[in-house]
């Protein structure tokens, strides 16, 4: 059974005599110590979705449920204060306490040993939290979080305002908490980035719908939906509808396969040359992943040639467009 389930979940805000649709028949699954990252552009749902899975809204339709039980059954403040904890993109530290007080309010009292824990020092304890970075800032917020010992975290766009070598360290950390404590993340961000730094599922979040979920290597390798499309190849909204029709293949590499010539091989047997649309390479969760969009020749036979070359070397291979029929 899972964890926290989400069924047929709807939400639509009201102004005035406007209905706003914010989630349109959402349904997913968390598993017990997963890290799952929620991704989806501004104004997408994915918010919401937090809110509904926080506790702090509720759905027009559908359910939420923790550990199989409906979390309204017990109200929702018992599912916030005994399910779930809360890290934000602004921090939301109380500006006029001291680290370690910040930490107390969370509800523990072991607040030293969790600033030891996120990696805020003894010196930085009787500070006010003014007086720390953004990082730092961000690190106490997820002490305070872990302070009341909850089953699941959920980060808001946790690393937003944060810069890039920042957020690799608070990433890390967040990782580091799921695989040490078995702690299942829940985080919500539009960057793809944090996808392939830390995520082990994702859902993408489309205009209210969820358009794909699955393990990032499943979504990564085979996407299925254009919204997951366009966040693979490159964040371009066009590029995958253009290259149909123009006799393009979608291959991609694993691990060492990422550092064989197989390309200018595969050019050299069939003496035919090929158009390379796209190149990138990925670290996904450590693992190289690559990806390649190639235009091949419009003769058929030959075309059919480089795409058996191609899986006979155990690639995956995605056609883009139908070649026979």
């Amino acid at each position: 059974m899972a964890f926290l389930t989400l069924s047929d979940v709807k939400k639509e805000y009201h102004t005035g005599s406007v209905t706003v649709p914010a989630l349109e028949d959402v349904s997913f699954d968390l598993n017990e110590g997963e890290f799952v990252v929620i991704l989806g552009a501004s104004g997408a749902g994915k918010t919401t979705l937090l809110s509904l899975l926080a506790g702090l809204d509720t759905a027009v339709k559908g359910t939420v449920l923790c550990n199989g039980e409906d979390i309204t059954k017990k109200g929702l403040n018992y599912h916030r204060k005994h399910n779930i904890s809360l890290v934000f993109q602004n921090y939301n530290l109380i500006d006029y306490l001291t680290t370690v007080e910040n930490v107390k309010l969370g509800g523990s009292g072991n607040a030293e040993k969790l600033l030891e824990e996120v990696g805020i020092g003894k010196e930085y304890w009787q500070r006010n939290v003014l007086q720390l970075s953004g990082g730092q800032q961000q690190r106490v917020a997820i002490a305070r979080a872990l302070a009341t010992n909850p089953k699941i975290l959920l980060c808001d766009e946790a690393t937003s305002a944060l810069d890039p070598t920042t957020t690799k360290s608070i990433l890390a950390l967040l990782k580091e908490i799921n695989q040490k404590y078995g702690i299942t993340i829940v985080i919500i961000t539009h960057e793809m980035a944090v996808v392939q730094e830390i995520g082990t599922h994702v859902a993408i979040i489309d205009h209210g719908e969820l358009a794909e979920s699955g393990t990032v290597e499943e979504v990564f390798t085979h996407p299925k939906s254009k919204a997951a499309r366009k966040l693979v190849l490159m964040d371009d909204d066009n590029h995958y509808d253009e290259m149909k029709g123009q006799h393009c293949i979608r291959i991609v590499f694993k691990s060492n396969s990422s550092f064989e010539p197989v390309i200018a091989n595969m050019v050299l047997a069939h003496r035919m040359p090929v158009n390379i649309l796209l190149a990138d390479t990925k670290d996904i969760n450590g693992v190289a992943h690559g990806q390649m969009i190639l235009q091949l020749p419009e003769d058929t036979t030959v075309a059919q040639k480089m795409i058996q070359y191609l899986k006979d070397r155990n690639l995956e291979v995605e056609e883009l467009d139908h070649y026979v029929g």
